[in-house]
């Protein structure tokens, strides 16, 4: 399958420039920003843990009942739970974050 135009382009951009290259340091501009980014990466991964947990491996069902396509009882139809279940804790946290903040809104005024 060929790559998409754009990664493409951006290879052949940079294979000149590393080639036969070693990256002998690293310099961290902003250390705060990557550590708060790992830690909400960490984050996401633990509800994904949570979600898959949570997910029943039974045959996915849609509102009225029916079997969804490729929602056959088994690992599919475990990780497509797991996906439905992921965005409603996603959608849930994303609730409480916009609570919260117009809670705390309110306390400051």
């Amino acid at each position: 399958m060929p790559e998409l135009p754009e990664v493409e382009t951006t290879l052949r951009g940079l294979q000149p420039h590393l080639i036969n290259r070693t990256i002998k340091s690293i310099e961290i501009k902003q250390p705060k920003l990557l550590k708060k980014t790992l830690l909400s990466l960490a984050v996401l991964g633990v509800l994904l843990v949570i979600s898959y947990a949570m997910a029943d491996d039974g045959a996915t069902l849609n509102a009225s009942g029916l079997i969804l396509e490729d929602g056959e009882a088994g690992s599919t139809s475990k990780w497509v739970s797991t996906g439905i279940t992921y965005s409603l804790v996603l959608g849930g946290v994303g609730i409480l974050a916009i609570f919260a903040g117009f809670f705390k809104s309110l306390v400051r005024k």
